[in-house]
């Protein structure tokens, strides 16, 4: 699978300051909530210019909070400077219609098709098959009871070996995570597996986990229950690609 660069919590929205059993594992934290102007939707001049701040993420394993902040995967990405497909778990499309020079978490996905240096994108999971924006390089898959053994066939299929993979813990069952988002049902199980299948067929060049949730009472002395489930539902994503 290649060997990733370490873990990051990027902090845009303090979602995941309380998941202190995430933040040990964390070789750094970075503190981006001083910058306006990035939660849900941006100008893309913004995000370019975030992605030269993002350049010591490169290669590791990044937290960046809420799903309101997925395009933030766009500043990471743009900074590949080879060839890669590019693996999305998500309940959305992402593929939503923007006014020109901006970019939202419902419509990155088509602004990263139009990187040079993207070949392929898989999003998985999908619940809700919208998109309006479709093109040659992306393909949905949707949730459903042949899910698991479609999405097996279609990175059998990837002539790109180097992946990247970004995860929005919508795409699961509210069992397995809870966010500020409608969500899917796909088993946490199911995307474990699809990991480690992913881990022993290609190389992965970097990985994002966005879906987290401020807490219900965040002064209450014990864990809040989505902040729990969350950090756990993280703990065995980073342990899947972590472990050999």
């Amino acid at each position: 699978m290649g060997r990733l660069n370490g873990v990051n919590i990027i902090n845009f929205d303090n979602t995941l300051i309380y998941e202190s059993e995430l933040i040990a594992k964390a070789g750094k934290v970075l503190d981006f909530t001083n910058i306006s102007g990035l939660k849900l939707i941006s100008s893309l001049d913004k995000l370019q210019k975030l992605s030269k701040k993002l350049i010591p993420t490169m290669g590791s394993i990044n937290f960046i909070g809420s799903g309101d902040y997925h395009h933030i995967t766009y500043s990471i990405i743009s900074n590949i400077p080879y060839e890669f497909s590019l693996i999305v778990f998500d309940n959305h499309c992402d593929c939503n219609d923007m006014p020109n020079g901006t970019i939202s978490c419902g419509s990155w996905i088509t602004q990263a098709s139009k990187l040079p240096n993207i070949c392929k994108i898989l999003v998985l999971g999908v619940s809700k098959f919208n998109a309006k924006n479709l093109n040659e390089k992306i393909t949905f898959l949707e949730y459903n009871e042949n899910f698991l053994k479609k999405t097996l066939s279609l990175l059998k299929s990837f002539s790109i070996s180097k992946v990247y993979i970004s995860i929005d813990k919508d795409v699961l069952d509210p069992k397995y995570a809870v966010t500020n988002w409608d969500q899917g049902k796909m088993k946490l199980s199911e995307l474990l597996y699809i990991l480690n299948f992913i881990k022993e067929k290609y190389t992965i060049i970097g990985i994002d986990v966005s879906g987290e949730s401020k807490p219900s009472n965040p002064l209450s002395l014990i864990l809040p229950r989505e902040i729990k489930l969350n950090q756990e539902s993280n703990l065995k994503i980073l342990n899947s690609i972590i472990m050999n």
